[in-house]
């Protein structure tokens, strides 16, 4: 196994992932088969890997401190962070016997490329699978991050037990999933799940696309935080920078009447995208990811309530609605479950841990 040079220790830094949100018990039984899949994650929040059972327990887990600014730099750091998890005595004696990888950005799931990176250069039509593949010699499944994070809900968190899931990711951007009979939904042109450019006003903010009345323009997090930072310098002499302003802050009951005012329009605009999907495709499980977690209960009950305001009724009768379980770990999860499903599809490929 190739090790990692001297000083790569400085650039990374371990992390045991918890789940305490949905009482993963980590712990292995002595008696359990040791055999686990390589999870990766390749997103805005940096590099993640982790080696990662069939029933979601995590052995171990690195990641790196930042995200890197392009595809080169990034697989160069992938490849001394598997090779440093490898490495570690927890992975020790472990067959992995596939990886998933979830990236930040729009991929050829069937190809095994990334169309683009959107904030790295350089991951335009890259075959990153293929380089994975290559350099550790087992099977690898590549997933949009968002679609990753619905697989992983739909396999162990809110979404378990569904038929037909739509899961919302809001963030940074915001993306998600389909699913119906536990298939992932990826579309003729692999834009399934991308809700954030769903047209909700013919005119409004623009877009990170460019297109002016796009959800993501609304209720992701970046675009809430600034229009509350501006309606609260409107309403006070505050000096403040967006970054000093937290989204559970918009939300709160006592936010300011500008900042609520934003916040009510938010939660009106997913309430309204969310009535449009759940009535056109008859899901019945709504999971919202990301901030919605963070915020709490009354913001679930708020947006529940909208959707049912602008839905068919018989659409949403039996709809259930709930914020997603496995929090920042959701995409990981969900690439070792896909990866998972690759194995099962005939791969002979694995890589014994010595």
């Amino acid at each position: 196994m190739t090790h990692v040079p001297a000083g790569i220790s400085a650039i990374f830094e371990r992390h045991v992932w918890s789940c305490s949100a949905w009482k993963l018990d980590r712990q292995i039984s002595p008696t359990e088969e040791r055999r686990c899949a390589l999870g990766i994650e390749v997103g805005s929040r940096g590099l993640r890997t982790a080696l990662i059972t069939r029933e979601a327990r995590i052995v171990e887990s690195v990641h790196g401190i930042s995200a890197p600014l392009t595809a080169q730099s990034a697989m160069d750091q992938l490849f001394n962070l598997v090779e440093q998890l490898f490495e570690h005595p927890n992975a020790r004696g472990w067959t992995v016997e596939a990886a998933g990888v979830a990236f930040g950005g729009p991929v050829d799931a069937g190809r095994g490329v990334t169309i683009d990176g959107l904030r790295s250069s350089g991951f335009e039509s890259y075959p990153l699978a293929g380089l994975v593949e290559e350099r550790f010699g087992i099977p690898v499944a590549l997933e949009n991050d968002a679609r990753a994070a619905a697989f992983g809900e739909y396999s162990f968190g809110a979404g378990r037990g569904s038929h037909g899931l739509l899961y919302m990711q809001l963030g940074i951007g915001v993306g998600g999933g389909i699913l119906f009979g536990g298939r992932l939904l990826r579309g003729a042109g692999m834009t399934a799940g991308e809700f954030g450019h769903i047209p909700v006003t013919a005119t409004g903010p623009r877009c990170s696309c460019g297109k002016p009345g796009h959800l993501e323009a609304y209720v992701s997090e970046l675009a809430i935080l600034s229009r509350a930072q501006e309606a609260l310098d409107d309403l006070t002499t505050a000096t403040s920078q967006t970054d000093d302003m937290r989204i559970e802050e918009v939300f709160a009951p006592d936010a300011p009447p500008g900042v609520a005012a934003i916040a009510e329009e938010a939660t009106q605009m997913i309430g309204m995208a969310v009535a449009s999907l759940a009535t056109a495709l008859s899901c019945d499980t709504v999971v919202l990811g990301g901030y919605a977690g963070r915020i709490g209960g009354d913001f679930i009950g708020s947006v529940r309530a909208r959707i049912r305001q602008y839905s068919l009724e018989s659409a949403v009768r039996r709809l259930i609605v709930s914020p997603a379980q496995l929090g920042a770990d959701a995409a990981l999860l969900g690439a070792s479950a896909l990866a998972f499903h690759s194995r099962a599809g005939g791969a002979e490929l694995e890589r014994v841990v010595m």
